[in-house]
């Protein structure tokens, strides 16, 4: 019998021997690769937690103590030991369990987590509401890949530089966010307590003195030392016990430093090293590419992502004041190319949009135009610096916002539904939607002649190509004619969903609404006589439809509009067809509506 079989209950964890949770981590191990082989999912990032996971179950009990993971993409094997391994080969799956925590999915899942820099202020949240309530646990926030370094997570340390006792702040450093980390803070953390004067000096009189009078003399002027050779006493400064460094994938060294952790309850910073990818060699080898794989490891490919890079390396060879900004994303967003190739233009600013934001208005204002690449998801961080940094001066700031739309099976966390209805209102932004890749481009060099702000979204994945018949000049263009209904679609994927039509008998008219804002108003009073049916990848609130009714309205034309966007609901993981068809972009409900009229 294996080792996972015989855990019914997470407590069972806590009276394993040594070889016993080591052999669990093969166990798990193995079952994470082969889930991430079937499905797809984050793999690297998973391999290098499970030693730590198993680490924290064998010591804590987390039916009553909280584990808060910053960022979830590490935290399959918390899943498989919370009661859910019999489920995992649903990973990711519809209907099947989410490849990030999720409190709806189960009481062990303390805190939602998708994107980067919330444990420590959700952790530390619990912690305060803990005391008052006169309750009695320990909150633990494993964060990694770098989220420490997010502005979130800096503000929650800066906040008081007291912590609260029954704190354990578990820092898994793996040198990585997605791709290498350069940030400077984080290089600061990982030297902590790692110089080689303050090693030898700490272990050389730990080995002559040991636990005698003089050694504990010595152990009250260790601040001394430390202030002298280690520069990161800032983490004593705020409030914490600094422990470190560990080895991450070392059992019986973590095992015995969360014992003493919990036996005193002090507010604990434990840093611990462990080997992104761990036990897989393809992803220790190649941490970044395996971060996020696809379905039997091959790497996903989304068209739009690779069309940016070369389209960035040709905007800049042309003109050189565009430079490309990302916030580690570099690799999903398609920039490795030109990041090699202009290494002086690109800028990878950590898992930070709110600065990259700021950072790139400063660069406008100075006379560069900077290009902002960032994930639809990540970017709505840094709405107040879109709003006031960037529009609020009208500087000519280009927004590259990937994976708009559903995303498919990352799910709830990570979908990009809602840019047009948070970009869509605020002044001097123009918002921009090629239909394919192959309009990506000139759609950008469109940007790049407009003096103002302008925001370009674009979906993942593979999708189709459409004859061009217009250059793209933000005017709307006419794809098919028709006489029987006008059809205003948003990108390609709703240009794919209305050309559904014409199986069901409907000869239909059909735009791309290639610029969302302004509209075209000229289109707009061209068929003002029409049933119109307008299509977006977006939340029906606020936006492209929203537009669209209100000019009808606010020129009290009788023209019947029917809105089909995403419905107000946070949207599950399942593939991107059964989200568009779930969710409110049912072909069918859209052809009972034209036929109904």
């Amino acid at each position: 019998m294996s080792v996972l079989e015989k855990i019914s209950s997470p407590k069972d964890i806590q009276n394993l021997t040594l070889v016993e949770l080591q052999a669990l981590a093969g166990e798990v191990r193995n079952l994470i690769i082969d889930a991430v082989k079937t499905n797809g999912g984050h793999l690297s990032s998973n391999l290098g937690s499970v030693e730590l996971t198993i680490a924290l179950y064998h010591v804590f009990d987390f039916s009553s103590d909280k584990l808060l993971f910053d960022v979830g993409h590490q935290s399959y094997t918390h899943k498989i030991l919370s009661g859910r391994k019999d489920a995992f080969n649903t990973l990711r799956q519809k209907d099947g369990i989410s490849g990030f925590c999720n409190p709806d999915e189960s009481p062990y899942d303390a805190f939602v987590s998708g994107h980067a820099g919330n444990a420590v202020a959700g952790g530390l949240g619990y912690c305060y509401a803990r005391n008052l309530l006169k309750e009695d646990y320990f909150v633990v926030s494993v964060v990694g890949d770098a989220s420490l370094s997010n502005g979130l997570s800096l503000e929650a340390l800066n906040a008081s530089p007291d912590k609260p006792n029954k704190f354990v702040l578990i820092l898994n450093d793996n040198g990585m966010s997605i791709s290498k980390n350069d940030n400077g803070f984080y290089k600061g953390i990982i030297n902590s307590t790692t110089k080689k004067p303050y090693l030898a000096i700490k272990s050389g009189a730990k080995k002559m003195f040991g636990k005698n009078f003089i050694g504990k003399i010595l152990r009250k002027i260790k601040g001394f030392f430390k202030r002298v050779f280690d520069p990161n006493v800032y983490i004593d400064d705020i409030g914490f016990k600094y422990i470190g460094t560990i080895d991450g994938h070392n059992l019986k060294e973590m095992i015995k430093v969360f014992k003493r952790v919990k036996e005193h309850g002090f507010p604990a910073f434990v840093h611990l090293r462990t080997l992104k990818g761990k036990g897989y060699k393809e992803a220790e080898l190649y941490a970044d590419v395996y971060h996020g794989i696809g379905k039997d490891f091959k790497p996903t490919v989304n068209s739009f992502s690779v069309a940016l890079g070369d389209a960035m390396s040709s905007l800049c060879a042309s003109n050189d004041k565009v430079v490309a900004v990302t916030a580690s994303m570099k690799e999903g967003v398609g920039l490795n190319a030109f990041a090699s190739k202009y290494p002086d233009k690109f800028f990878d600013v950590g898992i930070n949009e709110e600065y990259a934001v700021t950072l790139s208005a400063g660069m406008a204002k100075a006379g560069l135009r900077p290009f902002v690449c960032i994930y639809s998801t990540f970017l709505q961080r840094s709405y107040d610096q879109i709003l006031h940094d960037v529009c609020l001066q009208n500087l000519p700031v280009v927004f590259c916002i990937d994976r708009a739309g559903v995303v498919g099976s990352d799910g709830a966390t990570h979908q990009g539904v809602f840019d047009l209805s948070y970009l869509r209102h605020i002044p001097n932004l123009k918002i921009l939607c090629p239909k394919d890749v192959n309009e990506l481009e000139p759609a950008l060099n469109y940007a790049l002649s407009l003096n103002c702000p302008v925001a370009v979204r674009y979906p993942n994945g593979v999708g189709e190509i459409f004859a061009t018949k217009k250059d793209f000049d933000g005017s709307w263009e006419l794809i098919k004619d028709g006489q029987d209904v006008t059809i205003f679609a948003v990108g390609g994927r709703m240009l794919s969903l209305a050309s559904k039509l014409s199986s069901y008998g409907i000869d239909a008219k059909i735009y791309s609404a290639r610029s969302v804002k302004p509209l075209d108003f000229n289109v707009l009073e061209e068929e003002k006589s029409s049933h119109i049916i307008t299509l977006e990848d977006n939340v029906l609130s606020g936006g492209f439809g929203s537009a669209v009714a209100e000019y009808y309205s606010k020129k009290s034309y009788p023209v019947k509009v029917s809105i089909f966007g995403l419905d107000d609901k946070f949207i599950k993981h399942a593939s991107v067809e059964s989200q568009l068809s779930d969710y409110g972009l049912n072909i069918d409900d859209i052809v009972k509506i034209i036929k109904n009229k």
